[in-house]
């Protein structure tokens, strides 16, 4: 069977098959590698494209370019750089770069200069030359022209110069009244020719009291206000500005009523004392004259606070109001030194007598009685009239409300409930409002005869007795937590208590009394002195008897 003809793809693609007897083989094609050398070529193992662009110097030489094709390459030079002998490019005949500046005279065109460079070139106009359009690149057919830098740069020189073109180039010089920034430099937009300033010491140029006004290329002098040429011509030094006396110059400049006073440049108005300018906003002049001025009207604080300010003729007088004296009598009433309350409330009790207040108010002062004092008639409070204490307990009856004791003192009053009352609410006044009341000691402080006492409470008071068992510890003193009740100790003598032959066990407010061993008692009640403890055989033959 010949295997590669019945089933011509057997080995895959880009291969080629060899029958053999009862066999075939399988082969890549030029250009080709078996996809994985290890296994047979067939259609699961292709071959595939050799890739030999991989690196490219390595296959075509420096400076090309490698294109891969299936089962081939082919290698091309970079623009700019070709072949020596015209055969294909390859690392035995590489690319080499192209002298564009050599090879094609006059590439760039006229008036230029060709700059060979790594697979290109460039070309620049001669200095002064200017390529005819500059959106595209210098050749013959747009070839480098003379440049009148003058026009086509109309800044070149920079500002206030003048351009001269010459053949190739341009020169540049400073218009009149300017001068190069920098003489040592070329003029242009970097060193560019500046205004001579005229007017750095105005005194030199225009003389003394002069303006220098400095304009681009020249200057102008002026007289200041106030001053003027003697000939009415141009200011200069020769013909300098002097003071005008407009006092003299201009009679009543300032109006009437008024001073003028000449100046250096100038004069001023003030008016005669006594009187003011009509409109103080206006200087001074006929227009605006000086008149008789009301002080106390138009300076209303003009003798400052808490005075009387009185009007005449050029002038005014202040006074202080009642109440008020001048700070410093030595001295004129102004705000500077004004008038001030008299403090009449620095010795109250000169002022207002005793047991009072003294309210100091501007100019007055007002007396009122200490709380619990009041005066007799009723009139204001003074020194002929003085505050006396009020007696609360007298004036208002029951001012302390029932059960109550009033005590007056100086300007007030306290009270206390009578003993064995208590006031009702403890954290308010005593009052009818809030009245004392009967306690209950024996309620509302338990404790208060004692420990083991009884306690019994009586119409404003409450007595102690110490329950049974129980002795006050001193009889001469009442029953209290001072002086408590303490237990009887009934067993000090036993046989006085008990009877013989018995134990006695105290106890608090008692006692237990017990018969020795061997004894008893005959009727078997509690052991006492009545009921005694017996031997037991006299106890049998009593009860034999009893029999």
């Amino acid at each position: 069977m010949d295997e590669c003809v019945e089933t011509p793809e057997i080995c895959g693609p880009n291969s080629n098959c060899n029958n053999t007897a009862g066999s075939y083989n399988c082969s890549c094609m030029s250009g080709y590698n078996v996809t994985d050398p290890n296994l047979p070529i067939n259609n699961s193992n292709p071959c595939r494209d050799i890739y030999e662009c991989f690196d490219t110097s390595s296959v075509c030489g420096p400076n090309a370019l490698c294109h891969n094709y299936n089962g081939s390459y082919l290698c091309s030079c970079w623009a700019g750089y070709d072949v020596i002998d015209g055969n294909p490019v390859s690392n035995s005949n590489p690319c080499i770069d192209v002298d564009e500046c050599n090879k094609t005279l006059e590439i760039c065109g006229p008036n230029s200069i060709c700059n060979n460079t790594a697979g290109s070139y460039n070309c620049s106009c001669w200095s002064g030359y200017n390529v005819t359009d500059p959106n595209l690149p210098i050749n013959n057919s747009n070839p480098c022209r003379e440049m009148d830098e003058c026009v086509e740069t109309p800044g070149v020189c920079g500002p206030n110069s003048n351009c001269n073109n010459t053949d190739g180039s341009y020169n540049c010089s400073c218009m009149s009244g300017y001068n190069v920034t920098d003489p040592n430099l070329p003029i242009n937009n970097s060193n560019p020719c500046r205004d001579i300033y005229e007017c750095f010491d105005p005194s030199s140029v225009c003389g003394p009291n002069a303006l220098c006004h400095n304009y681009n290329g020249s200057y102008l002098c002026s007289c200041w206000v106030g001053y003027d040429v003697i000939d009415g011509n141009s200011v200069s030094k020769s013909n300098p500005c002097i003071d005008v006396d407009e006092c003299n110059k201009t009679a009543e400049i300032c109006g009437p009523n008024s001073i003028c006073n000449n100046t250096a440049g100038s004069y001023n108005c003030s008016c005669w004392s006594g009187y003011i300018v009509t409109d103080p906003n206006l200087p001074i002049n006929n227009s605006n004259p000086c008149r008789e001025m009301d002080e106390c009207v138009e300076t209303p604080g003009v003798c400052g606070p808490n005075s009387n300010c009185n009007n005449t003729a050029g002038s005014y007088n202040c006074s202080c109001m009642s109440g008020y004296n001048v700070t410093d009598p030595n001295l004129p009433i102004n705000n500077s030194n004004p008038c001030r309350d008299i403090y009449e409330c620095f010795d109250p009790p000169s002022v207002c007598g005793p047991n009072s207040l003294c309210h100091n108010y501007n100019g007055s002062y007002l007396c009122s009685c200490w709380v619990g004092y009041d005066v007799i008639d009723g009139n204001s409070v003074s020194k002929s009239n003085p505050c006396i204490d009020v007696d609360e307990c007298n004036k208002t009856a029951e001012i302390c409300g029932p059960n109550s004791i009033c005590n007056n003192t100086a300007g007030s009053y306290n009270c206390s409930c009578w003993s064995g009352y208590i006031v009702t609410d403890p954290n308010l006044p005593i009052n009818n409002s809030n009245p004392c009341r009967e306690m209950d000691e024996c309620v509302e402080t338990p404790e208060i005869c004692g420990p083991n006492s009884n306690c019994n409470n009586t119409a404003g008071s409450y007595n102690c007795s110490c329950m049974s068992g129980y002795n006050v510890t001193d009889p001469n003193l009442p029953i209290n937590n001072s002086n408590p009740c303490r237990d009887i100790y009934e067993c000090f003598d036993p046989p006085s208590v008990c009877g013989p032959n018995a134990l006695c066990h105290n106890y608090n407010g008692s006692y237990l009394c017990s018969c020795w061993v061997g004894y008893d008692v005959i009727d078997g009640n509690s052991v006492s002195n009545s009921n005694p403890c017996i031997g037991m055989s006299s106890l049998d033959f009593f009860r034999c008897y009893i029999k």
